[in-house]
């Protein structure tokens, strides 16, 4: 099944965008923070299985060890070299949230 969403794509719209997060859970569709605004990027709400090739193509393998674990993680990913975000991971009930927020604005 191909991805709805890639970790690529939504990180270039938040960084084109100028947007503070990226707000990613269960059955909704990604959501960017734009002035204070919450930003539909798509109309398909992302699945489980989505989510989780997200976070792993984002977290090490320590940091999904403490995700399955804890119910949460908090990292920091670099992205194409230079752009930074600051990720908060957490599952509840096999519903993925995740949090992205922009540390470079």
């Amino acid at each position: 099944m191909a991805l709805l969403y890639t970790i690529g794509n939504l990180l270039e719209r938040l960084l084109r965008e100028k947007a503070g997060e990226l707000h990613i859970s269960t059955g909704r569709p990604p959501l960017i923070i734009l002035c204070d605004e919450q930003v539909a990027v798509g109309a398909v709400g992302i699945t489980n299985d989505n989510i989780a090739d997200l976070l792993y193509s984002l977290a090490t393998v320590e940091q999904m060890k403490e995700l399955n674990t804890c119910g949460d993680a908090q990292f920091v990913f670099l992205f194409r070299n230079w752009a930074r975000f600051a990720v908060s991971a957490s599952v509840a009930h096999s519903d993925f949230n995740l949090k992205i927020r922009n540390l470079g604005r």
